[in-house]
């Protein structure tokens, strides 16, 4: 996606490639949210052995929907927070991406000013610092 000249980007994924999200549910470690699901499951099911890091593929799916509807609901939160603001959204294959004109920095401090940041920062794209990564527009060379 191009960014304009004076713009930033911020880039929310929205899904992994199903294949990834579904091996994330199933290999450990697994968040501490999900490991109690699966000992919650494990009184149910005798396949089930949290000890052994073994959970099964229903199990697993059911661990998937939850963190799927969690992360649509942040990601909703935040569109339309961003949007509220000032923010241009746009899908770009399997992510979102929002665009304002304003440098970096003071994107950065709009965000957390605004309550996003946080936010933000369990669903966008990070820097190394942790914080939502802006990608700068570039001028066109001429």
């Amino acid at each position: 996606m191009k960014i304009p000249t004076g713009a930033v980007a911020l880039r929310i994924p929205i899904f992994q490639a199903a294949h990834a999200e579904l091996r994330d549910a199933i290999e450990p470690p697994w968040p501490r949210w999900m490991r109690d699901l699966y000992e919650l499951d494990q009184a149910q099911d005798e396949d089930i052995d949290i000890d052994a890091e073994q959970t099964t593929l229903p199990a697993a799916l059911g661990a998937l929907s939850e963190h799927l509807h969690h992360r649509l609901q942040l990601i909703a939160f935040v569109a339309g927070g961003l949007l509220r603001e000032g923010w241009e959204l746009h899908l770009d294959g399997d992510a979102l991406v929002a665009t304002r004109v304003a440098n970096p920095q003071h994107a950065l401090e709009m965000l957390d000013a605004d309550g996003l940041a946080g936010t933000l920062c369990a669903v966008a794209e990070l820097d190394s610092t942790g914080w939502p990564r802006l990608y700068p527009g570039l001028a066109s060379s001429a």
